[in-house]
C-alpha cells in the first residue's frame, strides 16, 4: 500500500508545479506586452541613454505605441511656467519636428527653442509629453497624454 502513494504525490506535486506556472509566471509575461503606452527615456544619436541634452540636439524618445503618436502635433516639450518675456504660458509647446521609427522609438526630435530658455535660468528641466491617438483621428478627446522623465535642456548657442 505504501507504493501506491508516491506516484499520486508526485503528481500532486507536479500539478501544484504547472498551476504555480500558469497563475504567477504567464500573467506576468502577458501583461509585460499590454500595450500600455509609455514615454521610458531618451538617447542620443548614437543610442546611448542620455539625462540632459541642447536645446539645438536631437534626440529620440524610447517607449512603448509610439506608432500611435498622434500626428504631426502630438509631440511636445515643457516649456516653464512663463514666456522669454515673462508673459504666463501654458507650459507646453509643441516640438519643432520628430519621425517615427518604431513601435518603440520616435527620432530626430527636435526640440522648440523654448524648451532650453533662460526659465527658470540658463538652462532647465523639461520633460516630453506624447499624444497617442487610439480613437478618432483629429479628435483630441479621446487621447491620451503620457508625460515622460525629466531631461535637462541646455540653452542653444
Amino acid at each position: 500500500m505504501r507504493k501506491t502513494h508516491r506516484p499520486l504525490g508526485a503528481a500532486l506535486m507536479l500539478c501544484g508545479a504547472i498551476a504555480a506556472i500558469v497563475l504567477f509566471v504567464l500573467p506576468s509575461t502577458a501583461l509585460s506586452g499590454s500595450g500600455k503606452d509609455a514615454v521610458s527615456f531618451y538617447t542620443n544619436g548614437k543610442g546611448n541613454v542620455i539625462q540632459k541634452t541642447g536645446e539645438d540636439e536631437l534626440l529620440n524618445i524610447v517607449g512603448k505605441n509610439l506608432n500611435f503618436t498622434a500626428a504631426p502635433d502630438g509631440v511636445f516639450c515643457w516649456a516653464g511656467k512663463f514666456a522669454d518675456d515673462g508673459t504666463p504660458y501654458t507650459g507646453w509647446d509643441i516640438v519643432t519636428d520628430w519621425s517615427y521609427s518604431t513601435s518603440k522609438m520616435l527620432t530626430d526630435v527636435d526640440l522648440d527653442p523654448d524648451c532650453g530658455g533662460a526659465n527658470p535660468g540658463p538652462g532647465m528641466k523639461s520633460a516630453i509629453m506624447v499624444e497617442f491617438d487610439h480613437g478618432v483621428i483629429g479628435d483630441p478627446t479621446d487621447d491620451t497624454f503620457v508625460v515622460g522623465p525629466s531631461i535637462y535642456v541646455k540653452p542653444g548657442t
